[in-house]
C-alpha cells in the first residue's frame, strides 16, 4: 500500500492528519494499537478517505501479528456490510471458515 500517496490529492483538512498517518504507518509494524488506530480511521474517515479494505487489512494485520482477536468481530462487519462488495466474497468465506475451526 502507498500510503504516501493516500493523502497526495486529500483536501487541506486531510493533509494536517499526513504526519500522524504517517507515524502511525511506521508504528504499525512493533505497536498493536497503531494497527488498530489505523484502522479505525480507514473505516470511518477519521481524517482520511474512507477505505474499507485498507480497514480490513489493519484490522487482520493487527489480529495476525499481535493476537488482537478481539477485532475479528470488526473484520466481520466489515465484510457483512457488503460495501467492500464481491471481490472480497471469496477472501470472507475463508476468513470465516477460518474462524470456525478455531
Amino acid at each position: 500500500m502507498d500510503f504516501e500517496n493516500t493523502l497526495m490529492d486529500a483536501p487541506a483538512e486531510m493533509q494536517d492528519n499526513k504526519n500522524e498517518l504517517g507515524v502511525l504507518t511506521e508504528a504499525s509494524r512493533y505497536d498493536a494499537e497503531a494497527c488498530i488506530r489505523l484502522a479505525n480511521m480507514y473505516s470511518t474517515g477519521d481524517g482520511v478517505e474512507t477505505n474499507l479494505i485498507d480497514a480490513i487489512h489493519w484490522y487482520r494485520y493487527a489480529i495476525r501479528q499481535f493476537g488482537k482477536t478481539e477485532y475479528e468481530k470488526d473484520v466481520m462487519e466489515l465484510y457483512l456490510t457488503g460495501i467492500v462488495g464481491a471481490k472480497l466474497r471469496e477472501e470472507a468465506i475463508a476468513y470465516f471458515d477460518n474462524m470456525q475451526q478455531r
